[in-house]
């Protein structure tokens, strides 16, 4: 098989490469596994890749609250701790079993009848 370039796969030897050739595109003379278009590219990557691992980065430190926080007990509090959803759930749920017992109430009845 034909020798592709490692980040873009255009064909830089054999048969292809003489295709890819007529459109600007060589094997690169700094890196021979790359075309000439992506040994710029690659060279970046690198550096920056070096460049990160040259400079690693600072520990991250907790963040502690300027002022104690105040834990409450849910015992001490005087109201429940109910949100207005789950009232809002509790309402639909007695109506919907209301419904439910009337209709089971209306299948008797018919029967009696």
């Amino acid at each position: 098989m034909a020798k592709k370039c490692k980040a873009c796969g255009v064909p830089i030897e054999g048969f292809w490469s003489k295709l890819s050739n007529l459109a600007g595109v060589r094997k690169s003379e700094k890196n021979p596994d790359y075309c000439n278009k992506c040994e710029n590219t690659v060279e970046e990557k690198i550096e920056k890749t070096s460049q990160q691992s040259n400079h690693p980065q600072a520990p991250q430190i907790p963040i502690r609250p300027s002022q104690p926080v105040k834990v409450v007990d849910p015992v001490e509090t005087k109201e429940p701790i109910v949100s207005d959803n789950e009232e809002k759930q509790e309402e639909w749920a007695e109506e919907l079993r209301e419904e439910q017992v009337e209709a089971m109430a209306k299948p008797a009845e018919q029967k009696e009848v």
